[in-house]
């Protein structure tokens, strides 16, 4: 009788942990990112050049008639840099 009431043991172990090694951090870098009222991007350039993306913003704004501002923007850093 005793063998029939018993019940199955439930295991209380956790699954042994994917041995996948953590995906490598990609490296970031800011640039500076001259946009049109609608946040459309219009042109890219290095963070160095931060007075030459503020004059092509004015220009832009003063042409167009439109507003144009620049981002700060972070994007991946490719393999040559």
């Amino acid at each position: 009788m005793k063998a029939k009431e018993k019940k199955a043991k439930i295991s209380s172990r956790k699954a042994p942990a994917s041995k996948r090694a953590a995906p490598k951090q990609q490296r970031m870098k800011f640039i500076w990112q001259v946009a049109d009222e609608n946040s459309k991007a219009i042109a890219d350039f290095p963070y160095r050049e931060k007075d030459a993306a503020e004059a092509r913003a004015a220009e832009l704004s003063e042409t167009t008639g439109k507003a144009h501002f620049v981002n700060r923007v972070r994007v991946p850093m490719e393999d040559d840099e």
